[in-house]
């Protein structure tokens, strides 16, 4: 048998001193209605950690550990926290000590069969709804698209491509989040003179029609999830007492959630738990999946917490160079500030006019080939002239298809 040795990061259990103001969130009650903002780099994170292990840690500890939800934003998120909370707490815990909410959404549905002995769910790949959407589609070969609404430019060619299904798909996720049904997206169709989306409400209303079949029992695609488990929550049923268990929930990155995500939150807190959110409304990036910028502050509207306790974590001095937070203050003038929360307190209060250094360059290029040339030839002078080892370097792009270029 082959030995194996692991090794944990010396950083990832060294003891943090807390700034007064995470110290001030470590300090909120189980049944607390509070909003944490906090810049990149603030301690928002940190801080979560903090009032987890202050709830459950010690003798006199208000809650256990399977009384405590704390929710990350990604399923990479949530393995780094799991292991972090787990690491810090030092003893054996019934479950993850974190996860992210489809993970929670289906540990809802799970339980709730288990208690009723009906069928255990299941969830529906992303390539499993490509193949449904595809035999959908393929139902309309042959046909005149145009006679069935369709504009001109999707035409038998188009449909076919994984582009189109993809976009379909898209839509239908958006149609869910909203809880717009098939005969809704008709009628938006028609008020903004959208004849694919008229047209798309057909295949939309065929794929729930497929979701209700007999062989689709407790199946759900990504879309539903939430929504399924909300419902299940507001009848009661979603209750088992595993849920019924929790008493505080904490949610990372909140500025990311996205209107089911609120739904079902609002579900879960809605017999007394604790919640609070932490984000920063300025670094929210999933708009295309619906998610709100406003959200954190929404939720707690939904919840009908009209004033929320309020905690504004400021990075430590020397943690970004001031230039990064010029940069930072500058960018934050041009966002919206209905979406704002108060994390821009930590940037420079007046518009300052940055100067190209060592640590900000900005730069535009005529073309994607010469952008690729000039980071190609970046990269290579920080790892071989300035001795900056690959993995202490990041690119980051738009989207997924412009790194893949890359």
């Amino acid at each position: 048998m082959t030995d194996s040795t692991f090794f944990i990061e010396s950083s990832r259990l060294a003891k943090v001193t807390l700034t007064p103001k995470q110290e001030e969130v470590a300090r909120l009650a189980a049944n607390a209605r509070a909003l944490v903002y906090g810049s990149p780099g603030s301690g928002k994170t940190t801080a979560l950690r903090a009032l987890f292990m202050a709830q459950i840690k010690g003798e006199s500890a208000p809650l256990k550990s399977h009384q405590v939800l704390a929710i990350a934003g990604s399923r990479e998120a949530a393995n780094i926290l799991r292991d972090d909370l787990a690491l810090e707490f030092g003893s054996a815990t019934a479950g993850p000590m974190a996860r992210t909410l489809s993970s929670f959404a289906f540990q809802v549905l799970r339980h709730k069969a288990l208690a009723e002995g009906t069928r255990t769910p299941e969830l529906i790949s992303g390539s499993e709804q490509d193949r449904m959407l595809a035999e959908i589609i393929a139902d309309l070969e042959g046909q005149d698209l145009q006679a069935l609404g369709w504009p001109t430019h999707i035409n038998s060619q188009v449909i076919k491509l994984k582009g189109f299904r993809a976009e379909l798909r898209d839509l239908i996720t958006v149609c869910l989040e909203h809880q717009i049904s098939p005969s809704g997206l008709a009628k938006l169709g028609e008020e903004n003179n959208r004849q694919d989306w008229i047209a798309a409400s057909r295949l939309f209303a065929t794929y729930e029609t497929r979701l209700r079949e007999p062989k689709q029992e407790n199946r759900h695609d990504s879309s539903t999830l939430l929504d399924v488990a909300s419902r299940y929550l507001e009848n009661g049923s979603g209750f088992t007492a595993e849920v019924e268990a929790i008493r505080l929930v904490l949610v990372d990155d909140a500025q990311e959630l996205t209107p089911s995500a609120r739904r079902l939150l609002a579900q879960l807190v809605s017999r007394g738990a604790g919640l609070v959110l932490f984000g920063d409304p300025d670094t929210a990036t999933l708009g295309f999946r619906s998610g709100d910028a406003r959200s954190m502050a929404a939720l707690m509207q939904e919840i009908n917490v009209t004033s929320p306790a309020q905690i504004v974590l400021t990075a430590p001095a020397g943690l970004r160079p001031s230039e990064l937070s010029k940069a930072l203050g500058n960018i934050s003038f041009g966002l919206p500030s209905e979406q704002s929360g108060l994390q821009r307190r930590d940037y420079v209060v007046a518009r300052e006019e940055l100067e190209s250094s060592q640590v900000v360059e900005a730069n535009i290029f005529n073309s994607p080939v010469a952008e690729t040339a000039w980071l190609s030839r970046r990269l290579r002078e920080l790892h071989i002239l300035d001795k900056v080892r690959w993995g202490d370097i990041a690119v980051v792009a738009r989207s997924r298809a412009t790194l893949e270029q890359l």
